[in-house]
């Protein structure tokens, strides 16, 4: 059976950049001793680091939300709470953040990054954003339009930011404020993303990613949107 849903962010204050930390992963046998240690293996969290097809930015983005998905106690720790804009609600994330298991970092997804990309194109030319994500269909078709998905999809938009720390933390303040029982970014049943980042006409940037399960390139050839 398939599944898909949509999480729909809105726009935090700009946020500074933080102090880096690091976590290990073991691909083969699961997280490493040093998991909670204070490094990120770029090998390990920067699994676009070979997607030509990505901005570095982009790249960045997937490996920023990598960083929180494979040592989620650290991040906590470095990045939410250091930070001195999410206030009251860093704690709580912070809480949560301590309590969840690392998990597997997500892969590059050609596919899902177009899905993305396609969606950031339509919003550069809007002065408010439409949040076609609250349809619960407009990710799903944008998605199927490139790729034969399995398992679940989820969708995450954000605007106003473009350093990726302050998107992950808008993510999770986002969630925390709607008090969603599943995040998209800790989700241990999606293990691809599409990646997309644009300007946008009133809100500065918009980044949007997309998730699956499991994703394959549609048969017929891939064309840009």
């Amino acid at each position: 059976m398939k599944h898909f849903t949509a999480s729909v962010f809105m726009i935090l204050p700009a946020l500074p950049a933080l102090i880096a930390g690091c976590a290990g992963y073991d691909g083969k046998s699961g997280l490493s001793e040093s998991a909670y240690t204070i490094r990120w293996d770029d090998d390990i969290v920067d699994t676009a680091k070979n997607a030509e097809y990505l901005s570095a930015a982009e790249r960045r983005i997937l490996a920023e939300i990598n960083k929180v998905r494979v040592n989620p106690k650290g991040y906590a720790a470095k990045y939410v709470r250091a930070s001195r804009h999410c206030k009251s609600a860093c704690e709580p994330i912070a809480e949560r953040l301590s309590a969840i298991s690392p998990m597997a970092p997500l892969l590059p997804s050609r596919q899902l990054h177009l899905a993305a990309k396609m969606y950031v194109e339509t919003e550069q030319t809007d002065v408010k954003p439409r949040y076609s994500g609250r349809t619960k269909t407009g990710f799903r078709s944008r998605i199927e339009r490139y790729a034969q998905w399995k398992g679940f999809i989820a969708e995450s938009i954000s605007y106003g930011e473009m350093k990726p720390e302050e998107i992950v933390i808008n993510y999770l303040v986002r969630e925390n404020a709607e008090r969603q029982e599943s995040s998209n970014l800790l989700n241990p049943n999606f293990q691809y993303a599409g990646v997309s980042l644009g300007v946008h006409k009133t809100y500065r940037y918009v980044c949007v990613v997309d998730f699956a399960t499991d994703v394959q390139a549609k048969t017929h050839k891939i064309q840009n949107p």
